[in-house]
Protein backbone atom coordinates (compact mmCIF):
# COMPACT_ATOMS: atom_id res chain seq x y z
CA UNK A 1 0.00 0.00 0.00
CA UNK A 2 1.28 3.30 -1.03
CA UNK A 3 0.86 6.64 1.72
CA UNK A 4 0.36 10.25 1.21
CA UNK A 5 3.69 12.11 1.89
CA UNK A 6 3.05 15.36 2.86
CA UNK A 7 4.79 17.58 5.90
CA UNK A 8 1.71 18.17 6.78
CA UNK A 9 0.39 14.61 7.21
CA UNK A 10 1.48 11.93 9.61
CA UNK A 11 4.23 9.63 8.07
CA UNK A 12 2.28 5.73 6.59
CA UNK A 13 -1.31 6.81 8.14
CA UNK A 14 -3.00 7.84 4.58
CA UNK A 15 -3.28 6.08 2.16
CA UNK A 16 -2.81 7.25 -1.43
CA UNK A 17 -5.91 6.70 -3.91
CA UNK A 18 -5.56 8.24 -7.25
CA UNK A 19 -8.74 10.04 -7.61
CA UNK A 20 -8.36 11.87 -4.24
CA UNK A 21 -5.14 13.04 -4.97
CA UNK A 22 -6.40 13.91 -8.51
CA UNK A 23 -9.37 15.84 -7.07
CA UNK A 24 -7.76 17.50 -4.21
CA UNK A 25 -4.94 18.76 -6.90
CA UNK A 26 -7.67 20.58 -9.05
CA UNK A 27 -8.92 22.15 -6.19
CA UNK A 28 -5.36 23.28 -5.43
CA UNK A 29 -4.71 24.58 -8.85
CA UNK A 30 -8.03 26.15 -9.58
CA UNK A 31 -8.45 27.73 -5.98
CA UNK A 32 -12.16 27.71 -6.66
CA UNK A 33 -15.18 27.17 -4.03
CA UNK A 34 -15.89 23.05 -5.10
CA UNK A 35 -19.04 21.20 -4.15
CA UNK A 36 -16.74 17.47 -4.30
CA UNK A 37 -19.57 14.62 -4.61
CA UNK A 38 -18.70 11.18 -3.54
CA UNK A 39 -20.47 7.95 -3.15
CA UNK A 40 -20.56 6.70 0.59
CA UNK A 41 -17.58 4.79 1.60
CA UNK A 42 -14.99 5.94 -0.33
CA UNK A 43 -13.33 8.86 1.03
CA UNK A 44 -14.45 12.23 0.76
CA UNK A 45 -13.53 13.48 4.44
CA UNK A 46 -9.58 12.30 3.27
CA UNK A 47 -9.63 14.55 0.48
CA UNK A 48 -10.68 16.96 2.94
CA UNK A 49 -7.52 16.14 5.16
CA UNK A 50 -5.33 16.43 1.57
CA UNK A 51 -6.99 19.81 1.28
CA UNK A 52 -6.80 20.73 4.93
CA UNK A 53 -3.03 19.98 4.76
CA UNK A 54 -1.92 22.10 1.44
CA UNK A 55 -4.27 25.29 3.24
CA UNK A 56 -2.25 24.45 6.48
CA UNK A 57 1.16 24.56 4.77
CA UNK A 58 0.84 27.24 2.44
CA UNK A 59 -1.70 30.01 3.96
CA UNK A 60 -1.82 28.81 8.01
CA UNK A 61 -4.36 28.40 10.32
CA UNK A 62 -7.31 28.68 10.50
CA UNK A 63 -9.29 26.26 9.08
CA UNK A 64 -13.05 25.40 9.86
CA UNK A 65 -14.42 21.76 9.29
CA UNK A 66 -18.41 21.64 9.91
CA UNK A 67 -20.47 18.91 10.39
CA UNK A 68 -24.54 18.68 11.01
CA UNK A 69 -24.48 16.34 14.57
CA UNK A 70 -21.97 16.73 17.53
CA UNK A 71 -21.22 12.80 16.92
CA UNK A 72 -20.08 13.78 13.63
CA UNK A 73 -18.22 16.52 14.73
CA UNK A 74 -16.79 14.27 17.69
CA UNK A 75 -15.73 11.69 14.60
CA UNK A 76 -13.97 13.99 12.64
CA UNK A 77 -12.43 15.35 15.35
CA UNK A 78 -10.30 12.57 15.79
CA UNK A 79 -10.15 11.26 11.83
CA UNK A 80 -8.40 14.41 11.59
CA UNK A 81 -5.98 14.26 14.39
CA UNK A 82 -5.22 10.56 13.25
CA UNK A 83 -3.49 12.53 9.64
CA UNK A 84 -2.85 15.62 10.72
CA UNK A 85 0.69 16.59 12.38
CA UNK A 86 -0.62 19.77 13.90
CA UNK A 87 -1.76 19.47 16.93
CA UNK A 88 -3.88 22.26 17.39
CA UNK A 89 -7.40 20.76 16.62
CA UNK A 90 -10.23 21.00 18.73
CA UNK A 91 -14.20 19.90 18.65
CA UNK A 92 -16.50 22.86 19.66
CA UNK A 93 -20.30 22.08 20.48
CA UNK A 94 -22.96 23.23 22.63
CA UNK A 95 -22.17 21.95 25.65
CA UNK A 96 -18.99 23.97 25.83
CA UNK A 97 -19.70 27.60 27.49
CA UNK A 98 -19.27 30.33 25.11
CA UNK A 99 -16.73 31.80 26.49
CA UNK A 100 -14.72 28.99 26.67
CA UNK A 101 -15.53 28.41 23.14
CA UNK A 102 -14.28 32.11 22.67
CA UNK A 103 -10.83 30.68 24.42
CA UNK A 104 -10.30 27.08 22.42
CA UNK A 105 -10.92 29.10 19.07
CA UNK A 106 -8.39 31.69 19.43
CA UNK A 107 -5.75 28.47 20.60
CA UNK A 108 -6.28 26.17 17.88
CA UNK A 109 -5.77 25.76 14.58
CA UNK A 110 -8.70 23.56 13.26
CA UNK A 111 -11.64 24.12 14.62
CA UNK A 112 -14.53 21.38 14.30
CA UNK A 113 -17.92 22.05 15.29
CA UNK A 114 -21.75 22.25 14.23
CA UNK A 115 -23.23 25.14 11.59
CA UNK A 116 -25.51 25.97 14.18
CA UNK A 117 -22.76 26.61 17.07
CA UNK A 118 -20.61 28.63 14.92
CA UNK A 119 -23.94 30.64 13.92
CA UNK A 120 -24.86 31.26 17.43
CA UNK A 121 -20.64 32.64 18.12
CA UNK A 122 -21.37 34.60 15.15
CA UNK A 123 -24.18 36.13 16.51
CA UNK A 124 -22.42 36.92 19.68
CA UNK A 125 -19.22 37.99 18.16
CA UNK A 126 -17.01 35.99 20.04
CA UNK A 127 -15.26 34.60 16.78
CA UNK A 128 -13.73 36.22 13.94
CA UNK A 129 -14.68 34.36 10.90
CA UNK A 130 -11.73 36.53 8.91
CA UNK A 131 -9.17 34.44 10.30
CA UNK A 132 -10.38 31.18 8.17
CA UNK A 133 -8.45 30.14 5.18
CA UNK A 134 -10.89 27.20 4.85
CA UNK A 135 -13.96 26.07 5.10
CA UNK A 136 -14.66 22.44 4.66
CA UNK A 137 -18.72 21.50 4.94
CA UNK A 138 -19.51 18.02 5.54
CA UNK A 139 -23.20 16.80 4.40
CA UNK A 140 -23.44 19.40 2.37
CA UNK A 141 -26.73 18.85 0.73
CA UNK A 142 -27.96 20.47 3.81
CA UNK A 143 -26.91 23.82 2.56
CA UNK A 144 -30.56 24.88 1.46
CA UNK A 145 -32.96 27.16 3.03
CA UNK A 146 -32.38 28.75 5.99
CA UNK A 147 -30.25 26.01 7.69
CA UNK A 148 -27.39 27.16 9.58
CA UNK A 149 -24.95 26.29 7.18
CA UNK A 150 -26.03 29.15 4.78
CA UNK A 151 -25.72 31.64 7.39
CA UNK A 152 -21.76 30.66 8.25
CA UNK A 153 -21.25 30.69 4.86
CA UNK A 154 -22.04 33.91 4.33
CA UNK A 155 -20.34 35.45 6.66
CA UNK A 156 -16.86 33.41 5.58
CA UNK A 157 -15.96 35.86 3.16
CA UNK A 158 -12.03 35.17 2.98
CA UNK A 159 -12.09 31.99 2.76
CA UNK A 160 -11.44 28.48 0.30
CA UNK A 161 -15.19 26.54 0.87
CA UNK A 162 -15.21 23.05 -0.33
CA UNK A 163 -18.31 21.12 0.57
CA UNK A 164 -18.70 17.05 0.52
CA UNK A 165 -21.85 15.08 -0.12
CA UNK A 166 -23.10 11.64 -1.39
CA UNK A 167 -26.26 13.23 -2.13
CA UNK A 168 -26.74 16.74 -3.72
CA UNK A 169 -30.03 15.61 -5.49
CA UNK A 170 -31.13 14.68 -8.87
CA UNK A 171 -32.51 18.13 -9.67
CA UNK A 172 -30.36 20.43 -11.35
CA UNK A 173 -32.36 23.01 -9.52
CA UNK A 174 -31.66 21.75 -5.98
CA UNK A 175 -28.03 21.29 -7.03
CA UNK A 176 -27.63 25.18 -8.13
CA UNK A 177 -29.48 25.71 -4.91
CA UNK A 178 -27.00 24.03 -2.87
CA UNK A 179 -23.84 25.55 -4.96
CA UNK A 180 -25.40 29.13 -4.64
CA UNK A 181 -25.86 29.19 -1.03
CA UNK A 182 -22.15 28.01 -0.56
CA UNK A 183 -20.72 30.37 -3.21
CA UNK A 184 -19.64 27.06 -4.82
CA UNK A 185 -18.35 27.42 -8.48
CA UNK A 186 -17.32 24.41 -9.37
CA UNK A 187 -18.03 20.85 -9.00
CA UNK A 188 -15.55 17.71 -8.87
CA UNK A 189 -18.00 14.66 -8.94
CA UNK A 190 -16.96 10.93 -9.38
CA UNK A 191 -19.67 7.62 -9.16
CA UNK A 192 -18.58 4.44 -8.47
CA UNK A 193 -19.10 3.51 -11.99
CA UNK A 194 -15.64 5.09 -12.69
CA UNK A 195 -12.22 2.95 -13.23
CA UNK A 196 -10.63 4.45 -10.33
CA UNK A 197 -13.46 4.61 -7.45
CA UNK A 198 -14.63 1.36 -8.69
CA UNK A 199 -12.06 -1.06 -6.37
CA UNK A 200 -13.10 0.66 -3.34
CA UNK A 201 -16.80 0.33 -3.73
CA UNK A 202 -18.00 -2.19 -1.23
CA UNK A 203 -21.24 -3.50 -1.09
CA UNK A 204 -23.78 -2.21 1.96
CA UNK A 205 -26.13 -4.28 3.73
CA UNK A 206 -28.87 -2.60 5.29
CA UNK A 207 -30.77 -4.59 7.80
CA UNK A 208 -34.23 -2.86 9.42
CA UNK A 209 -34.98 -3.20 12.70
CA UNK A 210 -38.66 -1.83 13.84
CA UNK A 211 -38.86 -0.66 17.28
CA UNK A 212 -42.00 -0.48 19.48
CA UNK A 213 -42.44 3.76 20.53
CA UNK A 214 -41.81 3.44 24.47
CA UNK A 215 -44.93 3.94 26.29
CA UNK A 216 -43.04 6.50 28.81
CA UNK A 217 -43.07 9.02 25.84
CA UNK A 218 -46.40 8.86 25.09
CA UNK A 219 -47.91 11.39 27.38
CA UNK A 220 -45.33 14.07 25.78
CA UNK A 221 -46.01 13.44 22.13
CA UNK A 222 -49.90 13.43 23.11
CA UNK A 223 -49.18 16.96 24.35
CA UNK A 224 -46.64 17.99 21.52
CA UNK A 225 -49.19 16.89 19.09
CA UNK A 226 -51.99 19.33 21.06
CA UNK A 227 -49.80 21.96 21.05
CA UNK A 228 -48.75 21.78 16.93
CA UNK A 229 -52.19 21.13 16.63
CA UNK A 230 -53.53 24.20 18.61
CA UNK A 231 -51.16 26.67 17.07
CA UNK A 232 -51.94 24.88 13.52
CA UNK A 233 -55.80 26.44 13.78
CA UNK A 234 -54.65 29.38 15.06
CA UNK A 235 -52.90 29.93 11.47
CA UNK A 236 -55.80 28.86 9.88
CA UNK A 237 -58.07 31.40 11.14
CA UNK A 238 -56.08 33.99 10.85
CA UNK A 239 -54.78 33.17 7.24
CA UNK A 240 -57.13 31.26 5.00
CA UNK A 241 -55.72 32.04 2.62
CA UNK A 242 -52.45 29.73 3.10
CA UNK A 243 -54.59 26.54 3.16
CA UNK A 244 -52.75 25.09 6.09
CA UNK A 245 -53.62 21.19 5.93
CA UNK A 246 -55.21 18.92 8.57
CA UNK A 247 -51.86 17.54 8.97
CA UNK A 248 -49.08 19.71 8.48
CA UNK A 249 -45.78 17.78 7.78
CA UNK A 250 -42.21 18.97 8.76
CA UNK A 251 -41.66 19.90 4.70
CA UNK A 252 -44.88 21.90 4.52
CA UNK A 253 -43.74 24.22 7.44
CA UNK A 254 -40.69 24.83 5.42
CA UNK A 255 -42.25 25.17 2.50
CA UNK A 256 -44.80 27.72 3.52
CA UNK A 257 -41.82 29.35 5.52
CA UNK A 258 -40.01 30.21 2.57
CA UNK A 259 -42.86 31.58 0.62
CA UNK A 260 -43.78 33.64 3.58
CA UNK A 261 -39.91 35.12 3.68
CA UNK A 262 -40.27 35.34 0.41
CA UNK A 263 -43.40 37.57 0.00
CA UNK A 264 -42.09 39.77 4.32
CA UNK A 265 -38.69 40.77 1.36
CA UNK A 266 -41.07 41.86 -0.70
CA UNK A 267 -42.74 44.66 1.30
CA UNK A 268 -45.43 42.34 2.81
CA UNK A 269 -44.90 42.59 6.74
CA UNK A 270 -48.27 41.41 7.79
CA UNK A 271 -47.25 38.22 7.57
CA UNK A 272 -44.41 38.72 10.70
CA UNK A 273 -46.72 36.78 12.91
CA UNK A 274 -47.89 33.63 10.50
CA UNK A 275 -44.02 33.59 10.23
CA UNK A 276 -43.95 33.15 14.07
CA UNK A 277 -46.56 30.70 14.23
CA UNK A 278 -44.88 28.35 11.84
CA UNK A 279 -41.12 28.81 13.70
CA UNK A 280 -43.19 27.56 16.91
CA UNK A 281 -45.05 24.21 15.29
Amino acid sequence: MKFIEHPMIKENTLEAREYQLEISKKVKKMNENTLIVLPTGVGKTEIAIIIIAEILGSRGPKVLFLAPTRPLVLQHKDRLAKYIKDEKIVALTGTIPPAERKDLWKENDIIVSTPQVIQNDILSGIIDMNEVKLLIVDEAHRSVGKYAYTFVTENCKNSLIIGLTASPGSKMDRIQEIMRHLNIKQVEAKTEMDDDVRPYMHGIKIENIMINFPDEYEPLREKLIEIINALREDLKQKYPELNIPQRITKKRVLDIQKELSNQISRGNKSLYEALSLLAMI
